[in-house]
């Protein structure tokens, strides 16, 4: 038995299944609105305030340099004072003065060996004080995809 089309169904029948359909969607999205508009486990519905919003969401950006030492080069810093320092440098700016009194010097005996030519990092040469300012000053948000895959709603 082979059923018939919907252009084949009366006026009233199509109209009847229209509603069931438009019923149907107008129920997913209000349980969906419901989901979303729950914010606290005692059922009171109200609507998520910015604050809560950026509170649970937002992911502070951070220098390269930063996320690279946090990273895959953790243990090429040597010492929790040498980190303290690298880290007092690209907040204050990243400046040719504190570069050279302090942080020149952690660069030669811990990043220099790869990230000079001829490296195996050779692609950020460390050498050039420009090249490693931009890596210590510019920020992105390193976290953000993989932290909003864990979300949880509120």
């Amino acid at each position: 038995m082979k059923l018939p089309g919907l252009h084949q169904l009366n006026l009233a029948l199509k109209i009847t299944f229209s509603l069931f359909l438009l019923c149907v969607a107008f129920g997913m999205l209000q349980g969906q609105a419901y989901i979303l508009l729950v914010l606290n486990g005692d059922g009171e519905i109200s609507a998520p305030r910015l604050g809560d919003i950026s509170k649970y969401y937002h992911v502070p950006p951070v220098p390269l340099l930063q996320h690279a030492i946090d990273g895959s080069m953790k243990d090429e810093v040597e010492t929790p004072e040498d980190r303290k320092i690298l880290e007092d440098w690209m907040a204050a700016g990243a400046p040719k003065t504190m570069y050279e009194e302090k942080v020149h010097e952690i660069i030669e005996r811990s990043c220099i060996d790869c990230h000079s030519p001829g490296g195996e990092a050779e692609f950020s040469n460390f050498e050039n004080f420009d090249q490693l300012q931009k890596l210590a000053i510019f920020s992105y948000k390193p976290y953000l995809k993989k932290r909003l895959r864990m979300m949880k709603l509120f």
